[in-house]
């Protein structure tokens, strides 16, 4: 038998415009396509929200404690609302603020999640600490109970305005109603 010598073809790879225009475009196309599946901040409030009925124009916006007191500091008036969405007394007020806020014509009402506040204290097992570290806090935030449950604030020029925990003594909806109510009518007013 004869061995037959298999001559191997050298192919030089050569680049090429249209082989670089193609891998740019498909490179482009798949960035898009990220982007586009991944979900918008009024998405992730929603999906955290499961059980209010949201809109997609939504008034809310999440923020952090340290961004709240940046808010604060800036003196704008700013509405927060303070809740967590495990619980569902707050679902409901939840919804309730953003009627409002529609109704008094306000486009933004800030959220400050109340679990992670929680879940702080829980890692340090001792609430009081955890209190009395808050209370220290040279922030703007000093009137505010962190370690309520659910709270709705106003702030204006960096001054705490109205805070629902102050008069949190009924669980009846009818007040946190007419402190919300109260807080957007007292905005409505600076504004003439």
């Amino acid at each position: 038998m004869a061995v037959r010598s298999i001559r191997r073809v050298k192919y030089k790879f050569k680049w090429t415009k249209e082989l670089t225009f193609l891998l740019l475009g498909l490179a482009v196309i798949i960035v898009v396509t990220i982007i586009l599946a991944l979900p918008n901040k009024v998405e992730r409030l929603i999906n955290k929200w499961p059980d209010a009925s949201l809109g997609t124009e939504t008034v809310y916006q999440e923020i952090s404690e340290s961004q709240l007191v940046n808010l604060v500091d800036s003196g704008e008036y700013i509405f927060v609302f303070y809740g967590s969405p495990s619980d569902t007394n707050a679902t409901t007020k939840l919804t309730l603020v953003e009627t409002y806020a529609s109704n008094f014509n306000v486009d933004r009402v800030y959220w400050l999640d109340s679990t992670e506040i929680y879940n702080a204290s829980d890692e340090t097992k001792n609430t009081r600490d955890f209190k009395d570290d808050i209370a220290q806090r040279e922030t703007s935030l000093k009137g505010v109970d962190l370690l309520e449950t659910l709270s709705f604030w106003a702030f204006d020029d960096g001054n705490l305005l109205v805070d629902y925990a102050q008069y949190s003594d009924s669980s009846d909806t009818n007040s946190f109603e007419q402190v919300v109510s109260k807080a957007f009518g007292a905005y409505v007013e600076s504004l003439n």
